[in-house]
């Protein structure tokens, strides 16, 4: 074997562990935060043909592992999850559901019915 190529697959391998391991620390502390939070559950976007249709795609970005990992362990811990719909989840209340134009202002939201503030980062 070419002592380049056996660099090339030493590096492919790092990447996936890695990232393996990036994606289990983030899906049990996604899940650990909503355990701290209940009643809880867990909503994901339908963003399946997401690389059909954006411009610039992000073609690494290990969504779907990152996804699975999460709904297992949620499955574990008893939390529900489900699939929605991404159009209006930034006009969507978090804590009640109510959607609405009003309550998104950039970066900013506050629920135009119960008063729930949260700032995107």
């Amino acid at each position: 074997m070419d002592s380049n190529l056996g660099a090339v697959v030493d590096g492919s391998r790092d990447y996936w562990r890695y990232t393996d391991h990036i994606t289990n620390v983030a899906s049990r502390r996604v899940v650990e935060f909503d355990s701290e939070h209940t009643p809880c559950r867990i909503h994901f976007e339908e963003l399946t043909h997401l690389r059909e249709t954006v411009d610039d795609p992000i073609h690494d970005w290990p969504y779907g592992q990152i996804q699975d990992q999460i709904v297992a362990k949620a499955h574990e811990a008893g939390i529900p999850v489900q699939m929605v719909d991404p159009r209006g989840t930034s006009r969507e209340c978090r804590r009640c559901g109510t959607v609405a134009d009003a309550s998104r202002d950039d970066s900013e939201f506050v629920c135009i019915d119960r008063g729930y503030q949260s700032t995107q980062t």
